[in-house]
């Protein structure tokens, strides 16, 4: 599916797919943190390492959520 490049369709459908990829990112990170009841013994590293992915993830989903709303806004005033 192709949507033409600065329109609200063309938006959606990247941070869509932006947030659909964050998704499965975060169930795995759940997983390796217990959630699929398996024993995984990370390291302090390892820890640290999946709390600076989870705050990278966080940050990438916040900001696709502010650009589109940016984006819907101004497709609004038109």
């Amino acid at each position: 599916m192709t949507f033409h490049y600065g329109t609200l369709a063309h938006a959606a459908y990247d941070h869509g797919n932006r947030l659909s990829t964050s998704g499965l990112a975060l169930e795995t990170l759940a997983n390796l943190l217990g959630h699929d009841d398996g024993e995984h013994h990370l390291s302090d590293t390892q820890m640290h390492g999946l709390a600076c992915a989870v705050h990278a993830i966080g940050t990438a989903v916040r900001e696709s959520g502010l650009e589109l709303c940016t984006k819907a806004e101004s497709e609004v005033r038109k």
